[in-house]
């Protein structure tokens, strides 16, 4: 009987130790549930603002496909003209960008202008500028149509890049 009462003790304490790990084990994982909790949320948050940001994204993706199907090739030619600034360091002057039709024939401008369809650029160079416009030309020529004149630089992006200088075409 005594074995008997040995083993029930034994058993009684071991299962004391069990309910004090179990107890243990429970406001540790509360402890970590209480840690993760702010975590969470902040995982919602930043899943929350990369689906926002996706869908402008999307929505500026759009609007520039909206603009370009409308034929306004702002964007393009500006990269172009802000290009050739960063390739050659010089400062260059949009003397003529997007012309109504009225101003175009004040300027004696070409009745096809691509100025009228808002892809095309005149540019002056700063005296500070080193380059000459041929050499400015360079940098730019094949990816834009390019007008090597005296005084200024024409750029535009109709479809069939060319290169002219002074009025000669130089295919």
């Amino acid at each position: 009987m005594f074995g008997i009462k040995k083993d029930i003790q034994l058993i009684r304490e071991s299962q004391i130790r069990m309910e004090e790990d179990l107890k243990y084990h429970i406001k540790r994982t509360d402890t970590l549930e209480d840690m993760v909790k702010p975590i969470h949320k902040v995982h919602q948050y930043i899943t929350a603002t990369l689906k926002a940001l996706a869908i402008v994204s999307l929505l500026i993706g759009l609007i520039i496909g909206i603009n370009r199907v409308k034929g306004a090739e702002l964007a393009e030619v500006d990269y172009w003209v802000s290009y050739l600034e960063q390739k050659s360091g010089c400062k260059l002057k949009i003397t003529s960008g997007y012309r109504t039709k009225e101003e175009n024939k004040r300027v004696k401008g070409a009745p096809n202008s691509y100025h009228l369809k808002n892809m095309a650029r005149d540019l002056k160079k700063g005296k500070d500028c080193p380059y000459s416009y041929t050499e400015l030309a360079a940098l730019v020529y094949p990816h834009v149509t390019v007008f090597i004149y005296s005084r200024h630089l024409h750029i535009d992006t109709r479809p069939g890049k060319s290169l002219w200088r002074y009025g000669h075409y130089n295919k």
